[in-house]
């Protein structure tokens, strides 16, 4: 069972209320700053890549699986961070990569 509480009245008087001093001019709105302008960092270029003109045109996702399915890649990682040896292989045979990455049809005798 619960203990009946008695609910006081409070009357509101004029000193309860804080009023503005009547000598003090009410205060002047505080200025608008200007908006910061938005700071867009510039795109970062990206070096060149020795394989850019053998590679960058292609479907990159195709690629990625390609290379990852041999090992040469991880999963997220791209032509760029392929090791030097695997990139000096692609460079000296290209159309041999391409062909056998299944981006050109075989020549047929």
């Amino acid at each position: 069972t619960g203990v009946p509480v008695e609910e006081e009245a409070y009357e509101i008087t004029a000193e309860h209320i804080p009023l503005a001093r009547a000598t003090e001019p009410p205060a002047a709105p505080l200025p608008l700053a200007a908006p910061a302008e938005a700071s867009v960092p510039a795109p970062q270029s990206v070096a060149p890549h020795p394989l850019d003109p053998i590679l960058a045109p292609l479907d990159q996702a195709q690629l990625t699986a390609f290379l990852v399915e041999r090992n040469q890649l991880a999963p997220g990682q791209t032509y760029r961070d392929l090791n030097p040896d695997y990139t000096d292989r692609i460079l000296a045979q290209p159309a041999r990569f391409l062909a056998t990455a299944g981006f050109v049809p075989t020549a047929t005798a």
